[in-house]
């Protein structure tokens, strides 16, 4: 969608409103269109009128316009955008929602039109309308429902800027991502509807007239889609928000706590016990413990960094037998968690480099300690070099008294 205002229509607002009134009623089947109700009330708003009236009058029967033929579908509801934008900012923003609704209503066989229609209205209005906001949840619920989310995808990543732009409030941008969020809920954009839906927690978070508590269900669809999914390691965050804190004593909180601080034991203790929770939620128990295991290897790798660890350690840690560590293995290096090389001979796994997950006080505890061997290595590298040069000193003075033992004699 570009920033273009024009629409190309002949004629005054007033000749356009008359026109349009005309179309409205030969599209409801008058018998005599020139002579209806609608355009009479139109003519009596010639003389002394404002856009304000004319668009009041238009809008009310705009549903018609829905039922116009594909060919003229765009060009009528052009004309009607043309008189709603010569109308004063309160009117626009009265009317503009109306007119979404007659859009969506019906008519046009193919969405198509629909979707350059409502494009039309974005663009048409100010750039720093917020009223663009109830344009684009339009456009994307009717791309999403029609399998025409292509159309609108490119536009998605412009959302955060255009939100500041159009000045939205707090709740008025929670609203928003929350509206994508839900219409982007099909399985090719689950990750990018998440995505949308943590935005909306977030921006919540600013809105003081706003329960966190009032967004349980939008929380909790936030963690079980994150513990889900195949490529979110990273749950820190997510718990830091304030929605998702205020379901603390909640199955899922206790889930997502497993997952930040526990270990692969307390996960299948936890499934153990609550198979009811995990069916009503209907949460993936497999994908639970394979993200489990994916963050317990990428952890031993942590604490084994230039180390070589054996496939019986791996497999002891994740509770596997030992024929299926490499294709664990395998699973966390192309989850892009850990670098490392696997050596089939010597059955081990030198690891090169790891991503930490969480960093709390056994990280910190784990830097310090290798802090502590660099240093202790670099004294040793230290001295060392101290011994070498004081031999070379002392190999130097010797030489230099040999040489001056020669000259004398």
């Amino acid at each position: 969608m570009e920033n273009i205002d024009t629409i190309f229509v002949d004629g005054s607002t007033y000749q356009q409103a008359e026109e349009l009134a005309v179309y409205i009623a030969k599209v409801n089947g008058s018998a005599d269109p020139q002579q209806d109700a609608l355009v009479h009330e139109i003519k009596s708003h010639e003389s002394g009128s404002t856009s304000d009236s004319l668009t009041l009058i238009l809008v009310k029967h705009a549903d018609a316009l829905a039922k116009a033929p594909t060919k003229e579908y765009e060009a009528v509801f052009n004309q009607l955008f043309f008189i709603i934008r010569a109308s004063s900012s309160d009117i626009i923003s009265e009317t503009v929602p109306s007119a979404i609704n007659s859009i969506l209503a019906g008519g046009a066989e193919s969405v198509i039109p629909k979707l350059k229609v409502l494009t039309n209205l974005f663009n048409i209005l100010d750039v720093r309308s917020p009223l663009r906001a109830n344009v684009l949840v339009a456009l994307v619920n009717l791309a999403a429902s029609s399998g025409y989310l292509s159309a609108v995808q490119s536009q998605l990543d412009k959302v955060a800027s255009w939100t500041d732009i159009w000045g939205l409030s707090p709740a008025d941008k929670s609203n928003l991502y929350l509206c994508i969020s839900k219409a982007l809920q099909t399985e090719s954009t689950a990750a990018q509807s998440l995505d949308y839906l943590i935005k909306a927690l977030r921006a919540s978070q600013d809105d003081a007239s706003r329960s966190m508590g009032s967004l349980k269900a939008e929380a909790i669809r936030a963690v079980a889609s994150t513990l889900t999914s195949p490529k979110l390691y990273h749950f820190e965050q997510l718990a830091a928000l304030a929605p998702v804190r205020a379901l603390a004593g909640e199955k899922i909180h206790m889930l997502l706590e497993v997952f930040l601080q526990g270990d692969l034991a307390q996960l299948q203790a936890f499934l153990q016990h609550n198979a009811g929770f995990v069916q009503e939620y209907k949460l993936d128990e497999t994908a639970l413990l394979s993200k489990m295991r994916h963050i317990v290897l990428t952890q031993l790798g942590a604490r084994h960094v230039a180390q070589k660890l054996s496939y019986s350690d791996i497999a002891t840690a994740l509770s596997i037998p030992v024929e299926e560590v490499e294709l664990w293995v395998i699973d966390v290096i192309r989850a892009g968690l850990i670098q490392a090389k696997i050596d089939q001979m010597s059955s081990t796994v030198h690891v090169n480099r790891t991503t930490y997950l969480t960093f709390g006080q056994q990280q910190w505890a784990e830097v310090r300690a290798k802090l502590s061997e660099w240093d202790e290595s670099l004294s040793d590298v230290l001295q060392v070099i101290g011994n070498a040069k004081l031999i070379a000193q002392q190999q130097a003075h010797s030489a230099a008294s040999v040489s001056v033992q020669s000259k004398t004699q």
